[in-house]
Order: structure tokens, then sequence, then C-alpha cells
């Protein structure tokens, strides 16, 4: 399925709980996902990426856990991505988990980050000013292999001293500075293949916008329960350093019976009451439907029916109300997409 990547991006971010909120990138348009050309980066060296946790409050007083990453791709010209987040739990009617996210990510050089299978130190310098500025050094505890279809992969956990600065720009955020740190761990991945998903499964997933904030709403059960899923996303170009950006995110997951979107008689319509609110109805455009008579997966056979469409009409209301930075609010009309897909055993 060309949208497999979303899907894998939609498994993993409801999986891993809080932290996955991150994943909400997947707000953008599915057809730009569905439609991508799949790029292939030959590893040349590790994957590095550098994780450090902390608790911090705003200017507001609201609490946070604070994120600092640094991530590079070793096939592309040295460069690297250093990432500063700001997570919390929302609580929502009915059991179910919300979260409110901001994430800010800068271009950096490949050199900011140093290991040698021991310890790690990551010193941005100036090239996320003004908005930021990280000098962390990680130190390994532990490690564990893992799992690898071909290609290796280890995860180390260990302690993270230094200082790390957040300029939020936002209205209630401030700024948050971090000299104590909760939780850290370093991942080197040298071609790791992971063992694939199920791509035999059930799903709805439904989006809008093409600019602004977006909003989508979706389900994706890999055998389980369902992972039921909606959010707002907003995506901000920084004025300063250059390259530099912004996503905030608010989202509801419910992991087993609240559904955010039904698709029936040609339409999908998505609802939503909580920290995310509102309603919206995706209908028109040009559905196809493709019936896959093989898929299989762990020697199982299985009948796909699945609907696209890349160009439906959007009409709805979708807000949340954030701690900082002031209400996100959804497209009023826009042009919508969704996948739908049924499975059928034999």
């Amino acid at each position: 399925m060309a949208h497999q990547g979303l899907l894998k991006r939609f498994a993993r971010s409801t999986a891993i709980g809080a932290l996955a909120v991150s994943a909400l990138v997947i707000v953008a348009p599915v057809a730009g996902t569905a439609s991508a050309t799949p790029v292939v980066h030959v590893r040349t060296a590790p994957t590095l990426d550098l994780n450090g946790l902390a608790s911090v409050k705003t200017s507001n007083g609201v609490k946070w856990e604070f994120g600092v990453t640094w991530g590079n791709l070793a096939s592309v010209g040295g460069s690297a991505d250093l990432g500063m987040d700001l997570e919390r739990t929302v609580s929502s009617p009915g059991g179910t988990t919300g979260f409110e996210f901001h994430s800010w990510s800068f271009s950096v050089k490949g050199s900011t980050l140093s290991w040698n299978g021991k310890t790690a130190t990551l010193n941005a310098g100036t090239q996320a000013s003004p908005v930021a500025t990280a000098a962390v050094t990680f130190k390994e505890t532990s490690s564990k292999k893992v799992a690898c279809t071909s290609g290796k992969e280890t995860m180390y956990s260990g302690t993270m001293s230094g200082k790390a600065t957040l300029v939020t720009g936002l209205s209630g955020g401030g700024t948050v500075s971090v000299k104590t740190w909760s939780k850290a761990e370093l991942t080197v991945d040298s071609g790791c293949l992971q063992p694939l998903t199920n791509p035999c499964v059930p799903e709805l997933i439904a989006g809008s916008g093409f600019s602004g904030t977006t909003v989508i709403a979706g389900s994706l059960s890999l055998g389980g329960p369902a992972d039921n899923i909606v959010g707002l996303s907003s995506n901000t170009t920084l004025a300063a350093p250059k390259g530099a950006s912004r996503q905030s995110v608010a989202v509801l997951i419910d992991h087993s019976t609240k559904v955010y979107a039904k698709y029936s008689g040609g339409k999908v319509q998505l609802f939503s009451t909580g920290f995310v609110a509102g309603s919206g109805t995706l209908s028109g455009g040009a559905p196809k439907t493709i019936v896959n008579p093989n898929c299989k997966y762990k020697g199982k056979k299985y009948t796909t029916t699945t609907i696209e469409d890349f160009g439906a009409n959007y009409k709805g209301h979708f807000s949340a109300a954030a701690a900082i930075g002031g209400k996100l609010v959804g497209p009023a009309t826009s042009i919508g997409d969704y996948i739908v897909e049924t499975v059928k055993a034999g």
C-alpha cells in the first residue's frame, strides 16, 4: 500500500504513550504522504539519536515534560536535527487521554554531537540561537539490542548532565531552562530493518488542511483493540535561525472503544468532545476502490478492500484550548483526504 509509511507512524504513535504525540507530524495531508515518491538513503555510517527528558514549568506555571533530541542521517551531508519538545497530559472526559505538544526543530551540523561508545557530548553552540541552546553530556549505564531482520541497532540508557534552554516565543510559555535530567537514551542504528507490522488490517484515516492548522482523525487495529486518534496540528516557520520551525499539536488518543471517525454512504464524519472538540464531514471528490485478494501476513491470506479519496471536500470546525500559544483552530473548509480499508480473512 502506498500509504503504509503513514500507517506505520500512526501505529507507532499510539503504541508508545505520551511521548508519541511527536508522531503527529502525520497531521500533514494524507494525499501528500500517499503520493510521495519514497526516498531511499544508503547509510554509510551509523545513525545516532539522542533523547533526554526533564520536568519543567512554563512562565504561566503549567507543568510539562521537556525533551531535547538530536538525530543525524549519516548519508545526508553531515547534517543533523536538534529538537526541543514540551509535552503535557490533558484530562478529557470518558477516560480518553489528551496531550498537548510543542516541538521546535533546528538544522545543525553533524559535528555538534560526538560519541565514543560510552559518552556522547552535544554542544550546539549558537546554531539554534536566539531560540535555543544545548550543551549536555550523556553517559551510558546499560544497553540492549533491538530486534532487526537485517543490520543492527543498539539502545543505550544512561544519565544526562549539562544545560539546555528554550525561548518558546508562545504566550504563557516564556523561557524554559533545564539543568537536571530524569531520563536519557541514545540509539545507534547501523542499517536495522525491524520486523514488518501487519499490513492486512482495517483502518480509517481522514484529514484536511494543506496549510495552517490541519486536522486528522482515524482508527487503526494491528489485530487487537483499535487505536483511535483525533488531533490538530499547526506548523510555523521561525524567523531565526534559518530553517527552524515549530509544530504545535493537540490530540486525543483512545486505545479501546471511542471512535472519532466513521465512513458511511461515501462520506467520512469526524467528531470529538473534550480537549479536542468539534465535527466535520469529508465528501465528494473522486474516490476509487482497490481490492487486493493476496494480502499476506505470517502465513495467512487476506482480502483487503481500500477506498481512497485524495480530493474530498471538507467542512467542519475543530478547536483545542492550548495552555501556551492560544487556541488551535482547524479549517472550516478545505480539500480533505481519506483512506478506508476493510479486511476479510481467506
